[in-house]
C-alpha cells in the first residue's frame, strides 16, 4: 500500500489528469449506457442499429477531418505555453474548415453512391445533413478537448463531457416523449448526438466568459503550417488506430444485420467504459512525457501496468456478465447474440498495448513508423472482421478482429518493453555498447592478422592435398534419411554430378537407415557414401559430411533439391573474398501439384525456398538447402548444433544453419555471409506440404526454434525477424487487403489472411517454447555422441559446438525431413 501511494505521488500529474479524463469518459460512457438503454426501449431495433452505424460513420469522418491537430496540441502546448492560445485558435479554425470539406465530400459521394455511403439505401437527406453537422461539431470539440489535456486542464474536459452526455440524453428522451414516427427515429438519434455537442460547447464558452477568461486569440496559421508535417503523421497514426474500431459496427450492420448490430453496439459501449482508464493514461502520458523526459520510463511502466490490470479485470467481468448487462438494456439483446460476444472483453488489454505503443512512438519521434505499422495492422483487423462476418456472422466478426488484435499486440510489445527499461539500465546498455565499440576498434589489427593466417592455413592445406589454389575445391554433401525419397535422392546426386564446375567429391550421408545406406552404396559407385556417426538428426549428419569431405568449400544440397548446372560456378567467385565465410544460393519452388492460391510469397520459407523480402547481398545465413561454407570455419567454431535442426520428430525444428552462421560471425570479426540469387536449385514441394495444416504446423515449429535460439543467444538475435514482420509481412498484408478491397480479389485477401495466420502460429510457437511446454524432441547437448562424428576418413576432425553456443536468426531450413 505504501508503495502504491508513493507511485501515485510521483506520478501525480499523470494520475490526476488521467483520472479526470477517465472520469469524463466514464461519465460519458455511463450516460451513453443510459442513452442507448432509452433508445432501445423507445425505438425500433433496426432504427437503433442504423442510428448507431450512422454515429460510427460520423465519428469516423471526424477522425479523418481532425488532420492530427488535436494530438499536435497535446505535444506542443507543454513546450511553449506563450504561443499556445494562438496555436489552439489556428487549429480550431483549420479543423472546422477540414470537417466542412469532409462533410461536403460525403454528401456528394452519398448522392452518387447511395448504397453503402448513406449508411443504408433508404437513408434520407435529413440523415445525411445531420451526419455532416455532427462531423463538424465532433471534430472541433475533439480538438478543443485535446487542447485542454495539453494544458493539463482535464477537469474542464470533464465538465464539457458531462454537459454533452446530459444534453444528448435529454434531447433523445424529448424525441421519445413526442412519440416520433419510426421513419424519423434514425434522425432523432443522430440529431440528439449533434445537439448534445453544441450545447456542451456553448456551456463551456459561457462558463469561461462568466469567469472573465479570454476565449479567443488571434490564430497563428504560420505556426500551424510549420508543424504541418508532424500533424500529418499524428493524423495518419490516429486514423490507423481508431478507424478499425469505428468500421467494425458498419461491417456488422451491413454484413450481419442491423438488429444484431444494435446489441453489438451496446456491448461496445460497455467495453468503452472498461477502456476508459487505459486510454486516459496513454493520452495524458503523451503530454506529461513531452514536458518531462527524465521520468518517462517510470511513467510508461506505471501507466502500462495499471492499464493491463484494468484490462484483465474487464475481460473477466465482461465474459461472465455480458448477457446480464445486455439484458438490462433490452431483453431481446441476449437472444440476438447468444454467447457470440462473450470474449469481446479481451479487446481491452489488447487496446491498452496499442495505445501505449502509440504514445511511446510519439514521444520517441517515430510517428511515421508507428503510423505505417498500425495502418497495416488496421487493414488486417478490418479484413479479418469482414471475413469472419462472412463465414460465421457476429461471432466470426468478433473472433477475427480479436485474432488480428492479438497478433498486433504481440508485434508491438517489444517497443513497449524497451520503453519501460529503467534509465540506469539504458545507460549501462549504452556504456556497454561504448565498450564494445572500443574493443572492436582495438581488435581490428588482430582481425586482419587472423584473416591472413586463415588464408595461409587454407593454402597450406590445399598444397598438402595436392591442389592448386583453384576455386574448384568444392565438396558437395547430401544428407538422406528415407527410402521414400529415393527418386529425389537420385535426382539430387545426378544434379551434383552434372555441375559445370566439377566438385572434388560428392558425399552422401545416410541418417541411421541401414537399408538406404546399402542401396546408396550399390547405386552410387563414384560417390562417397557414409553413415551418420552422431546422434540421429540433420545437424549431426551434416557434421559427418563435413568430417569425411576434403574440399576447402563444403556445399550442402538437400535430398529433395535439384541443383542447376551453374550452381557451384555461381558461388565460387564470392569465396575470392577472404571475409566471406558462406554463400547462400536461391532455392526456387518446384511444386508437385498446383500451388495453393492462398500461399503467400512472404512465407515461401515454409517450404524451404527463397521468399519475398530476402534481398541479395550480405545476410546472416543462407538457405539451408543450397549453401556453401568454408571448411576453416568448422575447424574454428565447430559443427552444427544438434539441439537444432530436423531430428525425426513430428515438429520440424530448424535454425541450425543460422545458429552456426552467427556463432561464426561472433568468433571471427569481419566474417560475412552473402545471399547470391544467381544459379541456384529447384526445391521440390510435395503435395502433403501444400495444405494449410502443414503451413500452420511449420510456422509453429519456426516459433519454437526461435525461442530455443533466444534462450541461447538472447532476444537481440531475433532483430532480423522483427524487421521482417514490420516490413515484408505488413507490406504483404496491406497488399492483400488492397487487392481484396480495390479489385475484389478474394485470393489476395486469402493471402493476407494466411500471412496473419502464419504470424500468429509462429508467435504461438515462440510463446509455447518460452513457457517451457513440450514441443518436439530436443536432442541432448553436443558432446554426448556427436563429437565422434567429427572423425573423418581423411583424418580430419570437426569440433562439436560448445554447449549453449550460438544465437539463431530466422533459419530458412529447407532440409524438409
Amino acid at each position: 500500500m505504501r508503495r502504491a501511494r508513493r507511485s501515485l505521488h510521483v506520478h501525480f500529474d499523470l494520475t490526476f489528469n488521467a483520472g479526470a479524463l477517465a472520469l469524463a469518459t466514464a461519465a460519458n460512457g455511463a450516460f451513453g449506457f443510459v442513452y442507448w438503454w432509452a433508445a432501445a426501449r423507445d425505438f425500433a431495433p433496426a432504427a437503433v442499429g442504423l442510428g448507431s452505424a450512422a454515429i460510427s460513420l460520423m465519428l469516423l469522418l471526424s477522425v479523418a477531418a481532425d488532420i492530427g491537430f488535436g494530438t499536435l496540441l497535446q505535444g506542443e502546448i507543454p513546450r511553449d505555453r506563450t504561443m499556445a492560445p494562438h496555436l489552439v485558435a489556428a487549429a480550431l479554425a483549420a479543423s472546422l474548415a477540414s470537417a466542412g470539406a469532409f462533410g461536403l465530400a460525403y454528401l456528394v459521394a452519398a448522392s452518387l453512391f447511395a448504397h453503402g455511403l448513406g449508411v443504408a439505401p433508404e437513408a434520407s437527406v435529413s440523415t445525411r445533413l445531420l451526419v455532416v453537422v455532427g462531423v463538424c461539431l465532433q471534430t472541433v470539440t475533439a480538438v478543443l478537448d485535446a487542447a485542454l489535456i495539453g494544458m493539463l486542464q482535464a477537469s474542464l474536459r470533464l465538465l464539457r463531457n458531462l454537459l454533452f452526455s446530459v444534453a444528448k440524453l435529454v434531447v433523445l428522451i424529448g424525441f421519445a416523449a413526442i412519440a416520433i414516427r419510426e421513419e424519423w427515429q434514425v434522425d432523432a438519434i443522430v440529431g440528439s448526438w449533434a445537439l448534445g455537442q453544441l450545447v456542451a460547447t456553448l456551456g463551456l464558452v459561457g462558463l469561461a466568459l462568466a469567469r472573465g477568461v479570454r476565449i479567443w486569440a488571434w490564430p497563428r496559421f504560420d505556426l500551424l503550417w510549420r508543424l504541418g508535417g508532424i500533424a500529418f503523421w499524428h493524423y495518419v497514426l490516429n486514423v490507423a488506430s481508431i478507424a478499425p474500431s469505428l468500421i467494425l459496427p458498419l461491417i456488422i450492420a451491413l454484413v450481419v444485420s442491423p438488429a444484431q448490430n444494435a446489441a453489438f453496439y451496446a456491448a461496445w459501449m460497455l467495453l468503452s467504459l472498461a477502456s476508459v482508464l487505459p486510454a486516459a493514461l496513454a493520452n495524458v502520458l503523451f503530454t506529461v512525457g513531452a514536458g518531462d523526459s527524465s521520468s518517462r520510463a517510470s511513467s510508461v511502466r506505471f501507466s502500462l501496468l495499471v492499464s493491463l490490470g484494468v484490462g484483465a479485470v474487464a475481460a473477466t467481468g465482461f465474459g461472465l456478465l455480458s448477457n446480464v448487462l445486455l439484458g438490462l438494456l433490452n431483453p431481446v439483446y441476449p437472444g440476438l447474440v447468444g454467447s457470440d460476444l462473450r470474449f469481446l472483453g479481451l479487446s481491452v488489454p489488447l487496446l491498452a498495448v496499442k495505445v501505449h505503443y502509440m504514445t511511446v512512438q510519439r514521444l520517441d519521434g517515430k510517428i511515421r513508423r508507428a503510423a505505417l505499422a498500425l495502418a497495416a495492422f488496421g487493414a488486417v483487423e478490418v479484413l479479418f472482421a469482414a471475413m469472419g462476418a462472412k463465414i460465421d456472422g457476429l461471432f466470426g466478426a468478433t473472433a477475427g478482429w480479436l485474432l488480428a488484435m492479438g497478433v498486433e499486440a504481440a508485434c508491438l510489445s517489444p517497443a513497449l518493453w524497451r520503453a519501460t527499461a529503467p534509465a540506469g539500465a539504458r545507460r549501462r546498455g549504452r556504456a556497454g555498447l561504448g565498450r564494445d565499440a572500443a574493443t572492436m576498434q582495438s581488435t581490428r589489427a588482430e582481425e586482419g592478422r587472423a584473416m591472413a593466417a586463415n588464408a595461409i592455413q587454407e593454402a597450406e592445406e590445399a598444397g598438402a592435398d595436392g591442389e592448386a589454389d583453384a576455386p574448384a575445391s568444392f565438396s558437395i554433401v547430401i544428407c538422406v534419411h528415407t527410402l521414400d525419397r529415393w527418386p529425389d535422392v537420385c535426382d539430387a546426386v545426378r544434379s551434383a554430378q552434372a555441375q559445370d564446375l566439377p566438385a572434388r567429391e560428392i558425399v552422401v550421408v545416410v541418417d541411421h537407415n541401414r537399408a538406404l545406406y546399402e542401396r546408396c552404396r550399390t547405386a552410387f559407385g563414384d560417390v562417397v557414401v557414409v553413415e551418420n556417426r552422431g546422434q540421429k538428426g540433420l545437424s549431426a549428419a551434416r557434421n559427418t559430411g563435413v568430417a569425411v569431405s576434403g574440399g576447402r568449400i563444403v556445399a550442402f544440397l538437400d535430398d529433395d533439391a535439384v541443383a542447376e548446372p551453374g550452381w557451384l560456378a555461381a558461388m565460387s567467385p564470392w569465396f575470392d573474398d577472404a571475409r566471406v565465410c558462406g554463400v547462400g544460393s536461391a532455392a526456387h519452388a518446384r511444386w508437385i501439384g498446383a500451388r495453393p492460391s492462398w500461399f503467400p510469397d512472404e512465407f515461401l520459407w515454409v517450404v524451404g525456398c527463397a521468399y519475398r523480402g530476402l534481398e541479395a547481398g550480405e545476410v546472416r545465413n543462407g538457405l539451408g538447402c543450397a549453401m556453401g561454407l568454408r571448411r576453416s570455419i568448422f575447424e574454428r567454431v565447430g559443427g552444427f548444433d544438434p539441439r537444432l535442426g530436423r531430428n525425426g520428430s513430428r515438429l520440424p525444428i530448424s535454425c541450425e544453419e543460422t545458429e552456426f552462421s552467427l556463432r561464426a560471425a561472433r568468433a571471427i570479426p569481419g566474417a560475412k555471409f552473402v545471399y547470391a540469387p544467381g544459379a541456384g536449385v529447384a526445391h521440390k514441394v510435395p503435395a502433403e506440404r501444400l495444405t494449410f495444416a502443414y503451413f500452420v504446423l511449420r510456422c509453429f515449429a519456426e516459433g519454437v526454434s526461435k525461442a530455443r535460439v533466444a534462450k541461447l543467444a538472447g532476444a537481440r538475435s531475433l532483430a532480423t525477424e522483427r524487421g521482417y514482420v514490420l516490413g515484408a509481412l505488413m507490406a504483404g498484408v496491406a497488399r492483400g487487403a488492397a487487392g481484396l478491397v480495390v479489385r475484389l480479389d478474394v485470393r489476395a485477401g486469402a493471402r493476407a489472411a494466411a500471412i496473419v495466420a502464419g504470424l500468429a502460429s509462429t508467435v504461438s510457437g515462440y510463446a509455447w517454447e518460452t513457457l517451457g511446454l513440450p514441443a518436439g524432441r530436443s536432442p541432448p547437448p553436443p558432446g554426448s555422441g556427436d563429437a565422434a562424428a567429427g572423425r573423418a576418413q581423411s583424418g580430419r576432425r570437426v569440433a562439436a559446438p560448445a554447449a549453449g553456443a550460438g544465437p539463431c536468426a530466422r533459419s530458412q531450413s529447407s532440409a524438409t525431413r
